[in-house]
């Protein structure tokens, strides 16, 4: 949870402790450019503000690696009306299968 200022924020996945995250034990139907169709390195993520979900946020493209992910992963620009506490978070379930995590870069941009 982050609390934040009115205004404008560009929400963006970098690479710090977390880079992409897997929703299941392995990728699965990869093609030769590292784009996956069943299983694979995901950026997005989710947030829940002003008693709303947004979900699924960023590129929702399966990549064979990590590092592939982060390299097509976008950025959300989101407004804040109010100061208030903002959810990021990973939606999935089941996650006993679940590897990784994003680490998100919020800067206020208005």
């Amino acid at each position: 949870m982050v609390n934040l200022e009115t205004g404008i924020y560009r929400i963006t996945p970098i690479k710090n402790k977390f880079t992409a995250w897997i929703a299941w034990y392995s990728k699965l139907g990869c093609n030769s450019l590292g784009i996956c169709d069943k299983h694979g390195w995901m950026t997005q993520y989710s947030i829940y503000f002003n008693n709303k979900e947004l979900n699924p946020i960023g590129n929702t493209t399966r990549y064979s690696t990590k590092e592939l992910a982060l390299e097509n992963a976008t950025s959300y620009i989101l407004k804040i009306d109010k100061k208030q506490n903002i959810l990021l978070y990973i939606k999935d379930y089941p996650v006993y299968d679940n590897s990784g995590g994003v680490s998100l870069k919020i800067e206020k941009i208005n």
